[in-house]
């Protein structure tokens, strides 16, 4: 609940499709967020590499995985998931 809490583009007029943020964004940060679910969007999936508060790069909490990002446009993800 925090996780969802905690998304910044929750408010009304915040979701474009492309890049991001958009749907898959929002799952994406959950599960970010809450690495103990084990599970990450496809690498098809629109919007999964936008990362929030404009970073580029994000390493999981666990430090099991990491994230760099080109304002979604791009990015690349390794780890464990």
């Amino acid at each position: 609940e925090a996780a969802i809490q905690s998304y910044p583009f929750a408010a009304t007029g915040d979701y474009r499709i492309y890049p991001g943020p958009n749907s898959n964004s929002f799952v994406a940060h959950v599960l970010r967020a809450v690495p103990q679910l084990g599970t990450v969007l496809p690498p098809d999936a629109v919007g999964r590499d936008f990362l929030t508060d404009g970073r580029f790069f994000e390493i999981d909490p666990d430090g099991r995985d990491m994230h760099a990002t080109l304002y979604g446009l791009i990015g690349f993800a390794a780890g464990v998931r």
